[in-house]
């Protein structure tokens, strides 16, 4: 009996470790389950983490690019506004060039347009001389030509009164 009791006593003894044999296995068991599913959380966060890091990378590789890009156009307006800056400075030389001898031409076009204006003024009292001048040749050689036929018809009544007195005079003598 005390085999019997020994063997009661060491299978009870062994009822009792595999009892707690098991409910370590299930508690390793169950915490195990809850590693991995942390674990599979932690291996979530860490592809977010990395897709984060990479989405960072990206985005200060974009903004570096960005940034570049922004420079290099602000450096090309710049470059832009002063050769702009230069045009406009050459266009107000060529416009007060321009002013200048615009100027210089309306008062050359005033003094021609006085000087024309004299010339008109002398010539139409030229034209008004020369027409009275024409004027007066007419009358001048029309009183000539009167002049001259009364001169003619004189010396012809002169002529005809001087031999019709010679005639007379010429019979009395003889």
């Amino acid at each position: 009996m005390k085999t019997n009791s020994r063997l009661l006593k060491q299978s009870s003894d062994k009822d009792d470790m595999n009892a707690k044999s098991l409910s370590t296995i299930l508690h390793l068991k169950q915490r195990n389950e809850e590693l991995e599913k942390e674990n599979a959380i932690v291996k979530q966060k860490a592809q977010a983490a990395q897709q984060l890091s990479l989405a960072a990378r990206l985005a200060s590789n974009s903004k570096d690019r960005v940034g570049e890009e922004a420079l290099k156009e602000k450096e090309f307006l710049e470059e832009t506004v002063k050769q702009l800056r230069k045009e406009c400075i050459l266009l107000r030389n060529d416009k007060e060039l321009i002013d200048g001898l615009l100027a210089q031409s309306k008062e050359k076009a005033a003094l021609i347009t006085n000087d024309l204006d004299a010339a008109r003024t002398r010539c139409d009292d030229l034209v008004s001389e020369s027409n009275k001048k024409e004027e007066d040749s007419k009358q001048m050689m029309e009183r000539l030509a009167v002049v001259q036929k009364e001169a003619k018809q004189s010396a012809i009544k002169a002529a005809s009164a001087t031999g019709a007195a010679t005639g007379t005079t010429d019979s009395s003598a003889s």
